[in-house]
């Protein structure tokens, strides 16, 4: 038999509310040009309506805000609970960010991303920062992240690349030799 809902949080303390002594978050990190831009904070189980927004740059946070749902849910909380709250960011996310953001910067790199999400899960005392999906979305308009998307646009020199010369260095940094990888395809 398997847990009931809730109950694995409950048993080893990984609820945000009530004793507040840990708590397992969903980061939806927001990477552009291999950069952190903003972050998304639902805890889990994620609750849509209850989410942290902050914006981040190179030095660190530049602000973070509480969705209406996140603050609604503070103001009900029973005395003794510890609301979700930019704290919860302060505690739990923050020391990450270092981690997060040579992460994205890899898989940028690697998948060759001008705009992508990174999804991750942070605060299990044992497993630390765990990837939960990559994605690159088609509403980037929707997010913060796109003020910083255009800019990077509208500086970037684009110069003339050809297929041959992207496969190439695809396959550098996926420590495939060109050869080999040739064979392979006309066998």
């Amino acid at each position: 038999g398997g847990c009931k809902p809730g109950e694995l949080r409950r048993q080893h303390g990984l609820s945000c509310g009530g004793r507040g002594t840990g708590c397992i978050l969903e980061v939806k990190a927001h990477v552009v040009f291999g950069r952190l831009s903003c972050i998304i904070v639902e805890q889990v189980p994620v609750a849509f309506n209850v989410s942290l927004y902050a914006t981040v740059s190179d030095t660190g946070v530049v602000d973070c805000a509480e969705s209406d749902g996140a603050i609604a849910e503070a103001r009900g909380a029973e005395n003794g609970a510890t609301p979700f709250s930019c704290l919860h960011f302060a505690r739990i996310v923050q020391p990450q960010l270092p981690a997060l953001a040579e992460l994205a910067q890899r898989l940028a790199s690697v998948y060759l991303a001008d705009w992508f999400r990174l999804d991750v899960f942070v605060g299990h005392p044992r497993l630390g920062m765990r990837v939960n999906e990559v994605t690159y979305p088609s509403h980037v308009r929707d997010t913060c992240a796109l003020r910083h998307w255009l800019r990077q646009y509208r500086t970037l020199r684009l110069r003339p690349t050809s297929g041959r010369d992207i496969l190439a260095r695809l396959q550098r940094i996926l420590g495939v030799d060109n050869a080999t990888f040739m064979l392979g395809a006309s066998g």
